[in-house]
Order: structure tokens, then sequence, then C-alpha cells
């Protein structure tokens, strides 16, 4: 099966992450999906089994901004963590966006998971 996904082609290098890091972490969890980007254009083709592409989602949520650090933590620790237990990737934009649109990927149970632990740790900076 091909599927094609819509991404600005500016979020392709946030997609890929840092030294592959991000891509590398999607190929390791789905070794048989193959995918590419198209330079200068606003899609991402996914390419693999059927069963392998439809286990694939994302949320996005948004969240203030003043809390990022936070759930960053000293050194990545706490969104690192989140990452590695529920097998997601997760995009926190830097100060410089001025946004406060958080994204996770990856597969679909991890991905609420991992956006309900980041929420309940908004909730209790906020109380």
């Amino acid at each position: 099966m091909v599927m094609e996904v819509t991404a600005p082609a500016w979020l392709h290098r946030f997609i890929i992450g840092k030294k592959g890091q991000n891509i590398g972490r999607i190929t390791q969890q789905l070794p048989r999906v193959h995918i590419e980007f198209t330079d200068g254009e606003e899609r991402i083709s996914l390419e693999g089994p059927t069963e392998e592409l439809v286990r694939m989602d994302y949320t996005e949520v948004i969240i203030e901004q003043r809390f990022h650090r936070h759930l960053i933590g000293k050194n990545g620790t706490n969104i690192n963590r989140i990452k590695e237990q529920y097998k997601v990737s997760v995009r926190i934009p830097q100060d410089c966006e001025r946004s406060g649109l958080v994204r996770i990927e990856g597969d679909p149970k991890g991905v609420q998971l991992a956006r309900r632990e980041l929420l309940e740790m908004v909730q209790r900076m906020v109380s």
C-alpha cells in the first residue's frame, strides 16, 4: 500500500529530527515501511504493508508555551522518558516559534497515553 501525508515542506526537517533521530525511531518501530520526503513539496510518501501504515497516528494539543520547558525537563529527561515509554515522537515548538501546538506521533495507543500524561503534567503545574 502507498499512502501520502500532507505536511508543509518546512516541517519535514522536524519530522526527520536532529541527525535523523525521529525518522530513525519511526523506521525502527515500522521496519517494513519506506518513508520518502520530496524536496520542496508538501507531501510525504509512505509505502508498506497496510497493517503497518494504518498503525500510525498523531494528535495535536495546545499547551501554553510557559509549560513547555517543564514538559521537556532538565536535559530533556521528562520528554525523553515519555517518548521512550510510549514509543512516540513528540514535537514541542521552540520558544522563538511562539506556538503552543504540541504534536505527538506514533502507535495510536502510545499517542493517546502520551497525550494524557502531558496534559496531566500541565494540570499538576496549574494546580
